[in-house]
């Protein structure tokens, strides 16, 4: 068998691979988002009481500059701080199937090593000819 010929069926497995991982995970429902705009956010923090270890030491939580806002108030207004075009590109990240994620992760590591695999095999195929 031919290097060139297990090379190209080594990168028609992977992508073979990558699309069956894709088609196991589960998209979204037609407009459904993973994060919905305008909708209500809840947090179950909650504001801290007492003494905490900070990176100034040990301080009392009476002395820290709160706001009378709450853990729900202070997300929303992150929340509208944030551009709107931040908040579209994270929502289409989040939409994409982690196992896709990991699919062009694995794809793309492939791609860098038969780089440079190739880049290693014309140095020394370069250097035989020089001496």
């Amino acid at each position: 068998m031919k290097k060139g010929n297990r090379r190209s069926r080594s990168v028609t497995n992977l992508i073979t691979t990558g699309i069956l991982l894709s088609s196991l995970s589960v998209p979204l429902k037609a407009g459904e988002q993973a994060y919905c705009e305008g909708t209500k956010i809840q947090s179950q923090a909650v504001v801290p009481l007492g003494w905490r270890r900070t990176k100034q030491g040990w301080e009392h939580t009476s002395t820290w500059m709160l706001s009378n806002l709450t853990i729900n108030q202070w997300i929303a207004t992150q929340h509208d701080r944030e551009p709107a075009w931040i908040r579209a590109g994270f929502s289409k990240l989040r939409s994409i199937p982690p196992l896709m994620v990991a699919t062009l992760q694995i794809a793309a590591i492939a791609v860098i090593t038969n780089i440079d695999r190739h880049r290693r095999k014309g140095e020394t195929q370069h250097a035989g000819s020089t001496a």
